[in-house]
């Protein structure tokens, strides 16, 4: 799920490597989005057609973000960071958390949600992934029910004219759609992204809540569902 333990700081001194001083390089913003960008295009493009050309799109996001984490903190710190290690570091990262918190309370579909799944990124910032798991598993779930939720088809009947003292009625059927469903941002694309993170989920969410999965707690579980949520909240506009 988190990739492999590539060594992104070789990868990236290789794209510079007419530049003695790698430090003072990757100092550069600009230069430093393009190297990450450049990596994450290489990934992807191993990737083939095990990706879709959607999840592709957003994978590339994340990607981006994550490499750009790896050499920030090779820069700051001197430390090596693999890919894998990127992907789990980076989703408990204290900025990452700020702004996934702050674009949930921000958002028309998932702001009553946001007071649940901030305490369970809290929950798994903190390490405490037996609380993060299940939580982020069920308001998972949640989402794909909102967001998929049928339209009703309901009888109505009304009087026509009914000041006038008549009983002359209309009958006719009224369409209601879930008012989360109108939302202008859940296209198709997104819709197929959302499909196939629940197929994904349902696997794993039997176990969990049945309490027959007891050592579902880690670390690796719990970052593959912040990074779902992540997925999520890019698709309804977060940056």
């Amino acid at each position: 799920m988190f990739g492999e333990n590539l060594d992104i700081i070789a990868l990236a001194e290789k794209e510079i490597k007419e530049n003695e001083n790698f430090l003072n390089s990757i100092k550069d913003t600009d230069l430093r989005k393009s190297i990450a960008g450049k990596l994450a295009d290489e990934r992807l493009e191993m990737a083939g057609k095990s990706l879709s050309e959607n999840w592709k799109k957003l994978f590339r996001t994340i990607l981006i973000k994550v490499i750009e984490f790896i050499l920030y903190s090779y820069l700051e710190q001197g430390q090596k960071i693999s890919l894998a290690e990127g992907f789990l570091l980076f989703h408990k990262s204290p900025v990452w958390m700020e702004k996934a918190r702050n674009f949930l309370y921000q958002s028309e579909l998932l702001n009553s949600r946001a007071p649940v799944i901030a305490e369970a990124l809290y929950a798994h910032e903190l390490g405490k992934y037996n609380l993060s798991v299940p939580v982020l598993s069920i308001q998972l779930w949640g989402i794909m029910k909102e967001v998929f939720s049928k339209p009703k088809v309901m009888k109505m009947e009304s009087n026509l004219f009914p000041d006038r003292g008549t009983h002359m009625k209309i009958t006719g059927l009224c369409i209601n759609i879930p008012i989360k469903s109108k939302i202008k941002y859940i296209d198709d694309t997104f819709s197929e992204i959302l499909k196939s993170i629940e197929e994904f989920n349902c696997k794993k969410r039997a176990g969990i809540l049945s309490g027959e999965d007891t050592k579902y707690g880690t670390l690796e579980n719990s970052s593959e569902l912040v990074m779902f949520l992540h997925v999520v909240l890019l698709g309804l506009g977060m940056e």
